[in-house]
């Protein structure tokens, strides 16, 4: 059924290009009769009217050979990108420009005869140096779709998202990153002019045309983010007094503690706690936002930065989100786990998961035993390397 539905459209395509065909030699049959009425009266003699027929069919011949058909010279392989909403009447200025055609008038005449000026999409087209009309006009009739994919993952700063972008589009990266921070962009966006759409470029797979703008990238990022957030029990986070920028602050920092998805309630649970009590979030993911130092030990100066957004130092929130959260954080941020936990530790044995505690002897009883263990696997790590 398949394979006879695919020859019916290949027998109405053809037919239709024929049609289309036979009703432009009909103009140009037209046009050559008007010619010929033209001559026999100015000539008004057999003998005139015969050379003056040849002549015209000649000539027509010829304009329609030099309009229609490949030309002379060499032929080269050219790629070209036309964008959305481009004319037709732009598409053959720009072909006639790369000597792909020889007449502007005679391509959009062919186009709109053929109908194949209501199929022109968006996309990159081959055509070949002076081939003229009819294989450009059947270059424009097999696009290559523009559009590309980029998976933007959890966690990553505005700069990161921007860097990660450039490796798939050729965008100017310094002006996401400054349009992330443009108070009348991100008015614009409904977000806080005051503050940057850090928090708010929500991790998910895009599917952008090749010559997407900076703008339209960080625009689709933050309507998807807002999209998410209606799907989120946000009741859950006004029953805990949190706003909508608390929530995606806690849910970033969350963020970037958890590896292992099955403790994002719990770490969130553990830093909702930590606010009711008023005590310091003492998260060091906050301290490397400071520092943009993602990987290797904190320094004690670098612990000690007077920073706002040092939670180890300042009691509360920081000033802003220091990533931007994935679904799952933002969901466990307004339902986090019901613990009395206020205090975890990595275990750092590969697993990704952590030591939780109520009190903070538990917690440095936990911590030293990790530290032990460490200290052992290097020692045999050590051991068996030197055996």
């Amino acid at each position: 059924m398949k394979v006879t539905s695919r020859i019916q459209r290949v027998f109405t395509t053809t037919a239709y290009v024929w049609l289309a065909g036979v009703l432009f030699l009909l103009f140009i049959a037209g046009y050559v009769l008007y010619v010929s009425v033209w001559v026999l009266r100015y000539c008004q003699t057999r003998k005139k009217l015969l050379y003056g027929v040849s002549a015209a069919l000649i000539f027509t011949g010829g304009a329609a050979y030099y309009l229609l058909f490949p030309l002379y010279g060499r032929h080269d392989h050219l790629t070209m990108v036309i964008p959305r909403g481009y004319t037709v009447n732009a598409i053959a200025d720009t072909l006639y420009k790369k000597e792909i055609i020889s007449s502007r008038q005679a391509l959009v005449a062919w186009l709109r005869v053929s109908g194949i000026e209501r199929r022109i999409q968006a996309g990159k087209f081959l055509f070949l140096t002076r081939s003229g009309v009819i294989a450009a006009a059947s270059a424009l009739n097999k696009p290559v779709p523009l559009d590309r994919s980029v998976t933007i993952p959890e966690g990553l700063t505005i700069e990161q998202i921007a860097e990660h972008i450039g490796k798939t589009f050729a965008i100017d990266t310094a002006e996401f990153v400054r349009l992330c921070r443009d108070t009348s962009f991100l008015k614009n966006l409904g977000l806080d002019p005051a503050q940057s759409a850090e928090g708010y470029l929500f991790p998910d797979t895009y599917r952008f045309n090749e010559t997407a703008c900076p703008a339209e990238m960080v625009r689709r990022m933050v309507g998807r983010f807002n999209e998410e957030w209606m799907t989120i029990d946000t009741a859950a986070a006004a029953g805990r007094k949190l706003t909508k920028r608390e929530v995606v602050i806690v849910a970033s920092i969350v963020e970037k503690e958890a590896i292992l998805g099955a403790e994002l309630p719990r770490i969130a649970g553990v830093f909702i706690n930590r606010l009711r009590l008023g005590m310091t979030l003492g998260a060091d993911p906050t301290v490397r936002y400071i520092f943009r130092k993602w990987n290797g030990p904190l320094y004690l100066s670098e612990l000690k930065s007077t920073s706002l957004y040092n939670t180890r130092v300042y009691k509360g929130l920081p000033p802003g989100p220091i990533c931007s959260p994935g679904r799952a954080s933002l969901a466990a941020t307004v339902s986090p786990a019901k613990t009395n936990e206020l205090y975890f530790i990595a275990k750092w044995d590969g697993s990704g998961g952590h030591e939780f505690s109520v009190t903070y002897a538990d917690h440095v009883r936990k911590k030293s035993a990790i530290q032990r263990n460490n200290e052992l696997r290097l020692g045999e790590k050590e051991a068996s390397c030197t055996n």
